[in-house]
């Protein structure tokens, strides 16, 4: 893979591990330059965190339906 050549506005701004797997993307053909695939991926990032954040919730509210269901079922116990 070839050095740095500084010609995009991003290349001296995040860290080479970064830039490299980035540029790996553009090179893959997934993204057709820098610019996209920094901003796919970050979008890709956010949609995760979000995803993420919503199984927590869901995960919270199926908690609660079952502490519910199990203290309605203790208390019709004789």
């Amino acid at each position: 893979m070839a050095e740095r050549s500084g010609a995009s506005p991003i290349s001296g701004r995040i860290p080479n591990v970064l830039y490299r797997w980035l540029e790996e993307k553009v090179e893959s053909g997934e993204y057709p330059n820098l610019n996209q695939a920094l901003i796919g991926q970050l979008m890709r990032a956010k949609t995760l965190e979000e995803e993420h954040e919503n199984r927590k919730e869901l995960i919270k509210l199926k908690s609660d339906i079952i502490r519910e269901v199990i203290e309605d079922l203790s208390n019709s116990l004789p």
